[in-house]
């Protein structure tokens, strides 16, 4: 079975290690990578297959609404 890839975007640091914890345990999901802001979520998406992302919506530098419209072709 193909591992789901994730990535976890979020300003704070505690939260995105949360979210990694969360799914240690799941065999389907693997946390390929994460990121503090929205440009550094598009820097790794050129590095990382990625199929699932969870997103903040208010961070710094770039939101979490910036980066799905760049990922859509909307940007």
């Amino acid at each position: 079975m193909k591992k789901i890839k994730l990535m976890v975007v979020d300003d704070s640091s505690l939260f995105r290690s949360l979210v990694e914890r969360a799914f240690v345990n799941t065999p389907e999901v693997e946390v390929v990578c994460t990121a503090a802001n929205g440009k550094i979520a598009l820097d790794q998406l050129r590095h990382h297959d990625v199929d699932l992302i969870i997103l903040d919506l208010e961070m710094p530098e770039m939101d979490g609404i910036e980066p799905i419209k760049e990922i859509n072709g909307q940007g």
